[in-house]
C-alpha cells in the first residue's frame, strides 16, 4: 500500500488529472449529465489531493507542477491576448443578422408546405362564396397506357387548366386538343363559367392561341423564360 501511495505521490499533478478523469467518466457513464460529472471529477481530484497532501514528494511534486504551469501561462498569454483581440476584430466585421430570432430557413420545405396548405384550404372552407374541386382527363390505350393528361381546378366558377401533357411519342395526333376540349365540357357541366391556364414560351402557347384562347397578360422572369396566361369563356 506504501509503495502505491509512492507511486501516486511522485505523479503529483498528473495523478490529480487522472484522478478527474476517472471521477468524470464514470459520471458520464452514470448518465449524471456533463456538468454534474466535471463536478464529480473535481471532487475526486480534490479527495486524492487531500489524501496524498501529508505526502513530501507529493508537495514538492505539486509545487513543481504549478510553477511550470504558471511559466507557461506567462509564455502563452500575449497569444492567447491576440487571438483574443483577433477574435473581437473578426466579430465585430462580421456581417449582422437582423433577422428576427425565429425566422429559420427551411430547405427540404414540402411537408411544411403540406401543412400550411392544408390549414389555407380549411381557411377559405369557411367563406360562403368559396368552392374548390378538381378532376383529370387522360386519354388511355388498350394496354393501359396514358398518352395525355390534363388536371382541371374547379375553383369558385373557374376552371383552372393544369399541367397538361402528351408523351412525346404521341404528339401530332391531337390527344392534346381532345383532352383539353374534354376537361373543358366536363368544367361547364359541373358551373364553371370561365377557364384560364398559363404555360411558358418553350410549351407552345400558339396551340392555346389557335383553340381560341385570349392571351390576357405575361410575366417575364429574371433568367429570361416567359409565362403566358390564357383565358376563355365557356
Amino acid at each position: 500500500m506504501s509503495d502505491l501511495l509512492g507511486t501516486l505521490s511522485a505523479g503529483g499533478l498528473l495523478t490529480l488529472l487522472i484522478a478527474g478523469g476517472f471521477g468524470f467518466a464514470f459520471a458520464l457513464v452514470a448518465d449524471q449529465g456533463r456538468q454534474r460529472a466535471a463536478l464529480i471529477g473535481g471532487l475526486c481530484a480534490l479527495a486524492v489531493g487531500a489524501i496524498l497532501s501529508a505526502s513530501p514528494v507529493f508537495r514538492a511534486n505539486m509545487a513543481g507542477s504549478l510553477s511550470a504551469l504558471l511559466l507557461l501561462c506567462l509564455f502563452a498569454s500575449p497569444v492567447l491576448f491576440y487571438a483574443y483581440i483577433l477574435r473581437r476584430i473578426r466579430r465585430r466585421n462580421a456581417p449582422q443578422d437582423t433577422r428576427p430570432a425565429g425566422l429559420r430557413l427551411i430547405e427540404r420545405d414540402d411537408a411544411l408546405f403540406a401543412e400550411t396548405l392544408t390549414k389555407l384550404r380549411a381557411e377559405n372552407a369557411q367563406q360562403p362564396s368559396y368552392s374548390r374541386d378538381s378532376f383529370s382527363i387522360a386519354w388511355r390505350e388498350q394496354d393501359g397506357t396514358v398518352l395525355a393528361s390534363v388536371r382541371c381546378e374547379m375553383l369558385m366558377g373557374l376552371a383552372e387548366i393544369r399541367a397538361l401533357f402528351v408523351e412525346p411519342t404521341a404528339r401530332g395526333r391531337g390527344l392534346g386538343r381532345d383532352v383539353l376540349n374534354a376537361a373543358l365540357d366536363e368544367a361547364k357541366s359541373r358551373g364553371a363559367t370561365r377557364a384560364a391556364l398559363h404555360t411558358f414560351d418553350w410549351q407552345v402557347p400558339e396551340f392555346y392561341r389557335h383553340l381560341g384562347w385570349h392571351e390576357t397578360g405575361q410575366t417575364a422572369y429574371p433568367a429570361g423564360p416567359i409565362r403566358h396566361h390564357f383565358e376563355r369563356p365557356l
